[in-house]
């Protein structure tokens, strides 16, 4: 008789990013990709204001415009107490692995002496 034992796989990787729990190097290359937006983000709206102080035809006061728009900032705020993704779970099934070998049996039944010629079986 063989027997090969299931064989649980659990691969909890996604559930534990989503809570912010995430290998070092995957964390380095968000965040790298994410200063990198802002860096691009920011070069552009100082093209932006810049294109503005510098365009003197249009009337209006534009540095206290800037300045109000700068200070102004729109908080968000993201609340996420459980992750979104699932546990991966897989089940490998186990094996069992039977060989029979035919045989023979022989039941001899001898009554005993004083039970006379009855033999009672209880089932």
């Amino acid at each position: 008789m063989e027997t090969q034992l299931p064989q649980v796989h659990i691969d909890t990787q996604q559930a534990w990013a989503d809570l912010g729990l995430k290998p070092a190097g995957q964390q380095a290359r968000e965040q790298a990709a994410l200063a990198r937006e802002h860096t691009l983000q920011a070069i552009s709206q100082t093209a932006r204001d810049g294109d503005r102080l510098a365009s003197v035809e249009v009337p209006g006061n534009t540095i206290p415009d800037l300045a109000r728009e700068r200070t102004t900032q729109h908080a968000e705020l993201n609340v996420g107490v459980a992750p979104t993704h699932k546990v991966q779970a897989q089940l490998d099934p186990g094996q069992v692995n039977v060989r029979l070998m035919p045989g023979q049996v022989r039941l001899a039944i001898v009554p005993p002496p004083s039970a006379g010629r009855r033999i009672n079986v209880l089932a």
